[in-house]
């Protein structure tokens, strides 16, 4: 039950480490064009793959949220059968 809820939990943090980037790169790149736009000297680097970023993190969040929830599942199993035993 304990390896189900640390892997509920990794799920969490990696979908959340996934999206944080993704919202940091697009801040960067509004940054970057609104600087273009007021017309300072600045290099012209745009993020791009962001979205492709955040479906693998959820690719992978959703494999360890199934595991994790089936891991809870049999540990529960058996805590139970330890009362009929």
């Amino acid at each position: 039950m304990f390896a189900g809820t640390i892997l509920v939990s990794l799920r969490v943090t990696k979908i959340l480490k996934a999206l944080s980037f993704a919202v940091e790169a697009l801040d960067l790149n509004a940054q970057i064009s609104a600087a273009i736009k007021r017309g300072e000297a600045i290099p012209n680097i745009q993020m791009y793959g962001m979205h492709g970023q955040a479906i693998e993190a959820e690719k992978i969040g959703t494999r360890l949220l199934i595991a994790g929830f089936s891991m809870q599942v049999i540990g529960v199993a058996f805590n139970v059968m330890s009362f009929l035993v």
